[in-house]
């Protein structure tokens, strides 16, 4: 009878894990407001990733540098008492604004890099980095999209995920294209395209041992 009700009671008490959804963190840059408002989010966030040891230098060759940041903050702070002079027109100030909003985007893309590799820290990765955050409920990676920069002949390209990735480009939405790029994170920066003509991207992730992640949907952007 002991026996019996051992063998009932057994594992009574135990529970069954509970499956543990982890909810994507991703990095937010708020570019609204004046231009005071720009220029203060800008110098904050150069600030906080000078000497970040997330970041040890030197940064990836696709990720803005924070001198290249450093300078265009100069040229949009300079821009702002100059169009308050009256000395250039907004439109010249919107575009000095919109170089160091496009520098704050590309390492806004190492900093996803970082909090996706730590997604328990995620929220802290990117407040220490200056940024925002937003939870948007889903486990998947960044998605691959485009960005038009204000620079002239300019893309900025995300990919899935983060980590080395592997680039092609099409001229025709991905009909024909080339083996075009390799990175070390999941940012690619277009320069020197022509002004006006569509231009198609993918990408995918290299993974350790010599294999890769599947191929993301074609992105496409217009460069100025």
């Amino acid at each position: 009878m002991r026996n019996l009700i051992r063998l009932q009671n057994k594992g009574k008490g135990k529970r069954k894990p509970q499956k543990v959804i982890v909810r994507k963190v991703t990095a937010v840059l708020n570019w609204t407001g004046s231009y005071f408002e720009k220029i203060y989010k800008a110098k904050v966030i150069k600030k906080k990733m000078t000497n970040n040891t997330r970041y040890p230098l030197p940064w990836p060759t696709d990720v803005t540098s924070l001198a290249d940041l450093g300078t265009h903050i100069v040229d949009f702070d300079n821009g702002i008492t100059a169009e308050a002079a009256g000395e250039i027109t907004t439109e010249a100030l919107d575009i000095l604004s919109e170089i160091v909003h496009a520098d704050l985007i590309s390492i806004m893309g190492m900093v996803q890099d970082a909090m996706e590799a730590d997604i328990e820290n995620a929220r802290v990765i990117a407040e220490d980095a200056g940024f925002e955050t937003n939870s948007d409920g889903t486990r998947g990676p960044r998605k691959a999209q485009c960005f038009q920069s204000t620079e002239q002949g300019a893309l900025i390209v995300w990919g899935n995920g983060g980590g080395p990735h592997e680039w092609q480009k099409s001229l025709d939405g991905g009909a024909t294209f080339v083996n075009y790029a390799s990175t070390t994170s999941g940012i690619l920066e277009e320069r020197n395209q022509k002004s006006d003509v569509a231009l198609w991207f993918r990408s995918r992730q290299v993974l350790k041992g010599g294999t890769y992640g599947p191929w993301s949907i074609w992105v496409s952007g217009i460069p100025l």
